[in-house]
């Protein structure tokens, strides 16, 4: 702004002449050369042109200075020095305010004028950390005052609360509140505008939380929101009254109430034309606590970081309010675990502080006790231990104890002393922390429910169960607002919680207690279902993907238990609701990320919502896609551009704000996104046909889960894991390696495994639907050997007794999707009364080979280099398809498989070499019914959303040949099957829970109803001769999953391609 500011003003000086000497002919009415530059500084002002409109506005002032006009000139001052102010461009700002005070002490300028400066000096002084520059200014302004207008005035009240405000930057809250008080009592006394009385007790609102006197502080912030009616207006007092609000209940752990206080308060931001960046950034970071305490950490960071940047922006890197924001930053890398990270933030907060404070301030209390936190992670115990005692000396000094600030060191003790096994001195401390945690903030609080969750913690560490159940109750009744234990049977609603990520940590807790005490089933199976409630909610409120995953992963051992304990009390009692609560448990979390994009697509499809809203969501779904794949991009490349991260924030936030409004105002909306329907076992027994058996897997630490169901059976089994995993790698090995050797043993064993709790439902069954789970999903089932080989032909695998030999096996993600299947789901997609109704276009990019004299599989075989361990990021980022490995059969396999195809009088399309462009694919994929790409896959498993397949490049639109996952995510596909005749297509990193972030989720939800995908790098050769066999199966009209079977029996027939490693690579998924 300053270099555009300097032009104006050049070229105006420039004008000079001219302007005056037409002044007489232009000028309508008889007027100053100043008059005219302030009046075109009002005019450009009004179209929002401010550099324009401060350089005629400092002309003006310098004119009316010439010509002795010194009122004119402090007040023109004055309005450049608002206009800076507005732009938060302080430091231009305090020097046109100094100007005006030199100008009122040098000529006869009314001391009015001094009010307006005095006042924005404070401001100036304070945004900028010049804390005792905005104390002396305040009193100052207190002084005047009272000379002109006696004690009870509003200019007197105002320069009571800047005074205040000094000393609270300074970091000396009691001496603060003396002067707030007084300046609320004063401003309720003279009355008048409600806004003006509000500014107090906000003020006064946020000394009482710096003291701890947090139930003061409440109470006041609601006393000034009540000054604006009912239902506030949008302003940036009352958004940041609000957020002020929200920060101090999160201060005491009422994270539910501080959620819905916060988005009322961003609504209102968005009604703003102009919102002030400090506004902005302080809404933003507020936000950031509220997730970092739910336990979102992703989307606290992105808080953080917008507001890190806006304010680096407008107070520059070194600022107390950058400080904080680097701490707050370094709490989320805490609370992820990664100490290094965290430390670095918080030592770059403490740096910055003690720049600007003196040895007792609190905000340099927050950055030691951060650090002694760290050095306990990291171990380093005598190093927390003199961080600690710093601290403890500094609480003493600044607040005598009685804040919540000692609150958390007294935690950060307890923890030290948990680290060096002295449980007595830690409960000590959490004794003297509950006791002030419940006088600040009364006995309801999810902080002191987390401090007498860690007595019952400690408790149970002691073997003192009975003293460890009552305070895990007393947990219980903290976190909530009306519950009463009556009981140890008695529990909570889910509504009725203050936190639920304490709750979390609570039921986690008292389930370990209650499962070593032998409690019945009936008390475990109460906890559990609370606990799997809870993690719903959490989910729901969750905005990170990353989070929503580390969600599952860490419950995942509460739900392993509770599949257990509930397998135990089926097996003893018989009881079919235990398999069938077992079996809602083990559905509630899998593959949750690709169901909820599913639903979201189901919701915004068929809940009848105004084109104008369907519009705007495409266009910010658009906008985020491009935007995350931008942003992976830059990360791969070790870059990071703060404007386009700017970009995708705003993107973000105005999705999940129409997000909201949907959910609002579009009851179906919400009921679709939100699917809570549970899925029992008959559900699904009566979508199954007769020959058919559904399994689904849950594969925990110890134990793998199996829930088997047909129409008329269900069954619930359990298996010791000893071994399971190292005979998965060993069997994935050799098929992907081609080593026949290492096969027979891990296939044959894995089957036993597998199958050994419901075999005798395989007999009759000729299809076979897996929900894997775990490392289950890198195995193809149709490999593994339901008997040992026959001893005359053990190296004769086409005689081999494959699980593919007796059954057609299809996988899917989950129960729900499967139940989402269409009714014809098992029908050929070739079996059609107009042959025209079917369209296929196959896509091969062959890179230039014109030989078939070399099989190949998709290598990349650079030193160092591995597709598994995320080798995109060094080498498929702008890698020019020329340098690709060729796959000459892949031509081959696409010129076949047409040729039989259109023998049949379907339409095939065939896309070779150039012509198999991405930039053809995006625009053609979806007029077809069926898509095939032969070419190279990848994965990336740091970002699955850059996983991709390489296509051809295209001379006419050039750019990237790399289809990426994410890009998929917008097109609305109506392909009922899409074979990707690729590498690792099928493949991807696996979550607990979650299950496998491949790519096929991707397809999967821009529309493909059936995917057949590659487990590993498969040959180019073999992968052409089964693709062209499945084809010829389909054609004679065998559902998809039997023709791929029927394929791959005919690979097993000829003994060049019988080993499984040539054939079971590919396999097929289900919508």
């Amino acid at each position: 702004m300053q270099n555009s500011y300097s032009i104006l003003y050049g070229l105006i000086l420039l004008w000079l002449p001219a302007i005056f000497a037409v002044l007489p002919a232009t000028a309508q009415n008889p007027t100053t050369p100043a008059e005219i530059f302030l009046e075109q500084a009002e005019e450009h002002l009004e179209v929002n042109r401010i550099d324009s409109a401060l350089a005629y506005f400092d002309i003006a002032a310098y004119s009316f200075k010439d010509s002795g006009e010194y009122d004119q000139y402090a007040a023109t001052l004055q309005r450049i020095a608002d206009l800076y102010i507005q732009t938060e461009e302080y430091t231009s700002a305090k020097k046109n305010l100094l100007n005006i005070q030199s100008a009122v002490e040098r000529f006869d300028v009314d001391r009015e004028k001094l009010f307006p400066v005095y006042n924005n000096l404070f401001r100036v002084h304070f945004m900028m950390g010049e804390y005792m520059h905005a104390i002396q200014v305040s009193f100052s302004m207190l002084d005047l005052a009272r000379d002109m207008h006696g004690e009870e005035h509003y200019r007197v009240a105002r320069a009571y609360g800047n005074i205040c405000g000094g000393y609270h930057g300074m970091g000396l809250p009691t001496v603060a509140v003396e002067y707030c008080e007084k300046s609320v009592v004063l401003r309720e006394k003279l009355g008048g505008n409600p806004g003006w009385i509000a500014t107090g007790h906000n003020n006064l609102a946020i000394l009482y939380q710096s003291l701890g006197r947090y139930q003061k502080s409440v109470q006041s912030y609601e006393q000034a929101l009540t000054l604006f009616g009912p239902e506030p207006q949008a302003s940036q007092q009352t958004i940041g009254i609000i957020g002020n609000l929200a920060s101090t209940l999160l201060s005491g752990g009422n994270t539910r109430r501080a959620m819905e206080y916060l988005y009322q308060s961003r609504d209102l931001l968005d009604q703003l034309d102009s919102p002030s960046p400090s506004l902005t950034s302080h809404l933003y970071f507020t936000m950031g606590q509220l997730f970092l305490q739910t336990g979102d950490h992703e989307k606290s960071l992105d808080y953080y970081t917008r507001a890190l940047d806006i304010r680096m922006g407008y107070l520059g890197e070194v600022h107390p309010h950058t400080a904080t924001t680097y701490e707050a930053i370094g709490a989320v890398y805490e609370g992820l675990g990664d100490a290094a990270s965290a430390r670095k933030y918080y030592s770059q907060s403490l740096e910055i502080r003690r720049n600007f404070f003196d040895s007792t301030h609190p905000d340099l209390f927050d950055s030691i006790r951060r650090l002694g936190d760290i050095a306990i992670q990291t171990g380093d115990f005598e190093e927390a231990e003199l961080l600690f005692s710093e601290g403890l000396v500094m609480s003493d000094e600044i607040w005598g104890e009685k804040s919540n600030r000692h609150v958390l060191l007294l935690n950060s003790l307890a923890d030290l002393h948990l680290n060096q096994d002295d449980q007595q001195s830690a409960l000590q401390h959490l004794e003297a922390a509950a006791e002030l945690q419940a006088d600040l903030f009364g006995e309801r609080n999810g902080d002191l429910a987390a401090i007498y969750r860690k007595h019952g913690e400690i408790y149970a560490a002691l073997s003192l169960p009975d003293e460890a159940d009552h305070f895990f109750r007393k947990s219980l009744t903290a976190n909530s607002y009306d519950f009463e234990s009556g009981g140890p049977s008695d529990l909570p609603e889910l509504d009725d919680m203050i936190s639920l990520t304490e709750l979390q940590h609570t039921l986690r807790a008292r389930l370990d207690l209650l499962r070593n005490r032998n409690a019945n089933n009936e008390l475990l199976l109460k906890h559990y279902t609370l606990f799997a409630d809870a993690t719903s909610e959490l989910r729901r409120e969750y905005r990170s993907d990353e989070s929503k995953i580390r969600l599952t992963e860490t419950v995942y051992s509460v739900f392993e238990n509770a599949l257990y304990d509930l397998h135990q009390a089926y097996t003893e009692s018989g009881d079919p609701s235990y398999l069938e609560t077992a079996f809602k448990l083990s559905e509630q979390n899998r593959s949750a990320l690709l169901r909820e994009s599913i639903y979201d697509v189901q919701a915004i499809s068929y809940s009848g919502l105004p084109d104008s809203l369907l519009l705007r969501e495409k266009d910010l779904s658009e906008q985020i896609r491009f935007y995350n794949l931008e942003q992976f991009k830059q990360e791969a490349h070790d870059q990071q551009d703060a404007d386009f991260r700017s970009l995708l924030f705003d993107a973000r936030e105005e999705y999940s704000q129409l997000v909201r409004h949907l959910e609002q105002k579009y009851p179906n909306y919400y009921d679709l996104r939100h699917n809570k329907t549970s899925i029992s076992p008959a559900e699904i027994g009566d979508k199954l046909h007769d020959d058919e058996l559904f399994v689904s897997y849950f594969f925990g630490s110890d134990h793998l889960f199996s829930f088997a169901i047909d129409p008329e059976n269900n069954h619930f089994g359990k298996i010791d894991l000893a071994g399971t995993e190292a005979d998965i790698l060993k069997l994935r090995r050799s098929l992907s390696m081609a080593d026949p050797a290492a096969f027979i043993k891990p296939a044959s064993d894995l089957y036993r495994t597998l199958t050994s709790s419901f075999e005798n439902l395989l007999e009759g069954k000729n299809a076979l639907t897996i929900i894997p789970d775990g490392p289950l999903y890198t195995i193809p089932f149709e490999a593994l050997l339901t008997s040992d080989p026959p001893a005359d032909r053990a190296t004769d695998f086409s005689a081999f007794s494959y699980l593919v030999k007796d059954v057609s096996i299809s996988y899917q993600y989950s129960a729900d999707l499967f139940l989402n299947r269409e009714p014809d789901s098992d029908l050929n997609p070739f079996t059609v009364a107009d042959t025209s109704e079917i369209r296929i276009a196959g896509f091969a990019p062959v890179f230039d080979s014109t030989s078939s004299d070399e099989a190949s599989a998709m290598t990349f075989d650079e030193p160092g280099l591995s597709v598994e361990n995320g080798s995109l990021r060094e080498l498929f980022l702008g890698l020019n398809p020329r340098d690709a490995n060729p796959l000459p059969f892949s031509r081959d396999e696409i010129s076949t498989i047409s040729d039989r195809v259109e023998s049949r009088g379907f339409t095939f399309d065939r896309f070779l070499d150039e012509e198999a462009s991405k930039t053809n694919f995006l625009s053609t994929a979806e007029n077809y019914s069926i898509l095939h790409i032969a070419t190279h896959g990848f994965i990336d498993d740091r970002h699955p959303s850059l996983s991709g397949l390489l296509f051809h490049d295209s001379p006419d639109a050039p750019g990237d040949p790399i289809l990426y996952s994410g890009e998929l995510l917008g097109m609305q596909l109506n392909a009922g099957l899409v074979i990707l005749s690729a590498c690792e297509t099928g493949i991807g990193r696996v979550h607990r829970g979650e299950g496998l972030m491949a790519m096929t989720r991707s397809w999967l939800y821009a529309g493909a109803d059936e995917l057949l995908v590659s487990l590993w790098k498969v040959y180019d050769e073999q992968t052409k001769n089964l693709m062209v066999a499945f084809y010829e199966e389909l054609l004679e009209g065998h559902p998809t999953r039997d023709a791929l079977r029927l394929a791959k029996l005919r690979m097993i027939e000829h003994e060049t391609t019988s080993f499984p490693g040539f054939w079971s690579g590919f396999i097929h998924i289900g919508k």
